[in-house]
């Protein structure tokens, strides 16, 4: 009878739904259709959907215009006064504009760019991150003391406990059993080809836009392959640096990114763009997003979701932050298939409720990868990401299928788009980021002021899957957890015997 009722409303409820031209939240005007040189995909073909940005200006050539590329907005946004991401300078002069835009590495050495973090579970950081030149992003990051298995893990602190000469009596875990929350990915587009695709590091650099000519900062693989540099060179361990020159070789802009690790899974992304050149320059950026984490070991209720948290205005002038509920907030994987648009922000929610961006983020069933505003410790610094985060769209990629496979796999990538600012000479863009790549842990979001701060407890959400989606309520699955919390923490001293406890008080009640 229940299944019976919940279907006969849940067909109401869509009937008004799609009736009133709610049933699906079309990109705003603001947001184009499609991301930077991505073409339609009823245009793309069968094996794949879109067009990489990273075969952009594959040759180094700014000048060269991608298909269905959006445009530099005719009217930019005046600047705020006194603030280095929007210096009180005049719009640019598109006359007086350099041309034939290119990026080139300060230095060519071909080495392996070092790590920051480290693998020992005693480092606060509790992580490592490996790099990539190519686009100047992170190829790999890696836990100290977070395994695939619980053997794995028990092997591991045995390991860690017997230290020095007595570790020859310890097997150490088999390495492949490390969780690694992400790595540089493939993406795979119309121009490629099937079965080629570019490695595409996560929160890599995608282009600059500099009075509307657009520069590629990441090379193809096809182009590394013919013997091309990236166009990043390593200043430091997590540090790049890249110049955008013109035909002359005159340097117009000094490009920097820095990452650093701290406590509690926090990575610090400083980026900025110097101006070098005698003139206003108008300036808009584009990056990698959070894409695609990986598929767990055990894919039982598979849910990997793309998260928003978002600002309100409140009635004082101020903002009230929240994780929202619903598709203002939360978009499933799968649901991505059905949507004719490519923009996941702003939507039609957010502009009707004028809602900020404050963080945006991609969970699996127990890990998040986030962006979102620079922190510090204390939990201070601005509330949103309006500043450097104007749209964020996606692209789908294909992997070719193998034998024995019914279907191809799907990976998603996303591209966060700033705003574009106009930059006086001698001045920077501050375009920096504050990114989580952890472990969804109630306490660790809620107890961190940088997180806290963002009420970035939100990517937490208790929900099965598929039709008992509707039966999981929040407030009852944070008072059971919190139950047993206590049992395992003040009776039972141990997780087995407090979940069957939990079990015997539900039966009872």
């Amino acid at each position: 009878i229940v299944p019976a009722v919940a279907f006969t409303l849940a067909a109401i409820v869509l009937g008004v739904v799609f009736t009133s031209g709610g049933g699906r939240q079309p990109a705003t005007p603001e947001s184009p259709e499609t991301p930077p040189a991505a073409v339609d995909e009823a245009e793309a073909g069968a094996g794949v959907e879109s067009t990489s940005p990273a075969d952009i200006d594959a040759g180094g050539s700014g000048t060269a215009e991608p298909p269905a590329t959006p445009d530099a907005p005719e009217n930019a946004e005046e600047p705020v006064a006194g603030t280095s991401e929007a210096p009180a300078v005049g719009p640019a002069d598109p006359a007086a504009a350099p041309t034939r835009l290119t990026a080139v590495a300060p230095s060519g050495e071909d080495v392996e760019p070092q790590p920051i973090g480290s693998l020992d579970p005693a480092d606060p950081a509790g992580m490592q991150i490996r790099f990539n030149r190519n686009g100047a992003g992170i190829s790999r990051i890696a836990f100290a003391d977070i395994w695939e298995t619980a053997e794995a893990r028990q092997r591991a602190r045995a390991w860690n406990r017997a230290g020095g000469a007595d570790q020859s009596q310890v097997e150490p875990p088999a390495e492949e059993l490390r969780y690694v929350l992400v790595t540089s990915r493939t993406l795979r587009n119309s121009l490629a080809g099937r079965g080629v695709g570019t490695t595409i590091p996560e929160l890599a650099a995608n282009q600059v836009e500099v009075n509307g000519v657009r520069v590629s900062l990441l090379r193809s693989d096809e182009d590394l392959a013919a013997g091309l540099d990236p166009v990043w060179s390593e200043t430091g361990p997590g540090r790049f640096e890249t110049m955008i020159v013109d035909g002359d070789g005159t340097p117009v802009l000094r490009i920097e990114r820095t990452f650093t690790v701290a406590e509690n899974f926090d990575i610090a992304l400083r980026q900025r763009v110097e101006n070098l050149s005698d003139q206003p320059l108008d300036i808009r950026w584009w990056q990698y997003g959070p894409g695609d984490l990986r598929v767990d070991r055990a894919r039982y209720m598979d849910r990997r979701r793309y998260r928003f948290g978002v600002a309100t205005p409140a009635s004082d002038g101020g903002l009230i932050l929240q994780a929202p509920k619903g598709k203002g907030g939360l978009i499933e994987h799968q649901s991505l298939e059905k949507r004719k648009d490519l923009g996941l922000w702003p939507n039609l929610r957010a502009d009707e409720r004028q809602w900020s961006l404050s963080w945006f983020a991609v969970t699996n069933r127990y890990f998040g990868f986030a962006v979102h505003p620079p922190m510090a410790a204390d939990g201070s610094g601005p509330l949103t990401l309006e500043d450097r985060v104007e749209q964020i769209i996606h692209e789908k990629s294909y992997a070719p299928m193998q034998a024995g496979e019914r279907a191809r796999v799907e990976e998603i990538f996303t591209y966060l788009a700033s705003p574009q600012r106009t930059v006086a000479p001698g001045e920077e863009l501050n375009l920096d980021l504050g990114v989580f790549a952890g472990p969804l842990d109630r306490k660790l979001l809620g107890d961190d002021p940088r997180y806290s701060t963002l009420r970035m407890d939100g990517l937490v959400l208790y929900q099965m899957s598929a039709f008992c989606a509707i039966c999981t309520f929040q407030w009852l699955a944070h008072l059971l957890l919190g139950f047993l919390d206590f049992l395992h923490a003040s009776i039972l001293f141990d997780w087995g015997l407090a979940i069957i406890m939990l079990v015997v008080v539900v039966r009872l009640i």
